[in-house]
């Protein structure tokens, strides 16, 4: 409807591929870009990706995530790793971007883009493990195990970072609009991918917002 087939075609075998490995997922709104060709369904000449979207699929008024939030309120409940619900969800026309459950298979750290590089120099200096890792407007995601209970919510937190766990959700590559998501380190592979500890996932992202905010004290 409002992307190439193309683009629909991707989304449906990305979303069959999280499925394949237990990975929950969950419809997600897409966004309404101005200049899109009505017959073609294509971003504006250039496909410039600072041209804001203009709307979103939930048909809300002042929609503040454009593309960036699943469908429903009981989005939660209906996530399926069922093959049929995929389908049922990416096999027609409406282009739904991903949304993957948090706190089950793994959960997400979200930290603006300095932090990310920072940790990932500390990741592999150190050899720790690392988990997929992807990028999109709300900044870098770094996936681990499950911290499992209550999680990190009552965590005081670095500026900028957050962290999505039990009950919660984050857009997957590759999702676009205001949500656009790609994957830097993507989880591909034989098997289901493995998660690195959250402990030393969390050691070094923490690491890297104190390297990054003692570089732009210094700047």
């Amino acid at each position: 409807m409002w992307v190439p087939t193309g683009g629909r075609d991707a989304l449906r075998d990305a979303a069959l591929e999280y499925a394949g490995w237990g990975w929950r997922v969950a419809p997600a709104h897409y966004a309404h870009w101005p200049g899109r060709h009505r017959r073609t369904r294509r971003r504006p000449e250039g496909n410039h990706p600072g041209i804001p979207p203009v709307g979103c699929s939930c048909a809300k008024r002042g929609c503040t995530t454009p593309g960036g939030h699943p469908v429903g309120q009981d989005w939660a409940v209906r996530a399926s790793a069922a093959r049929a619900a995929v389908l049922g969800w990416w096999g027609h026309v409406r282009p739904w971007n991903i949304a993957l459950v948090t706190g089950e298979q793994f959960d997400v750290w979200t930290v603006p883009a300095a932090v990310a590089r920072a940790a990932l120099r500390s990741i592999e200096a150190g050899d720790h493990p690392l988990g997929p890792v992807a990028y999109g407007p709300r900044g870098w995601q770094f996936f681990s195990a499950p911290v499992g209970g209550a999680g990190a919510y009552g965590w005081d937190l670095p500026p900028g970072m957050s962290y999505s766990g039990r009950d919660r959700y984050v857009l997957a590559a590759p999702s676009d609009g205001a949500a656009r998501v790609r994957w830097y380190r993507g989880p591909f592979g034989g098997g289901t991918p493995r998660m690195p500890p959250w402990e030393s996932t969390l050691d070094a992202l923490l690491g890297g917002a104190r390297s990054s905010a003692v570089l732009s004290r210094t700047d």
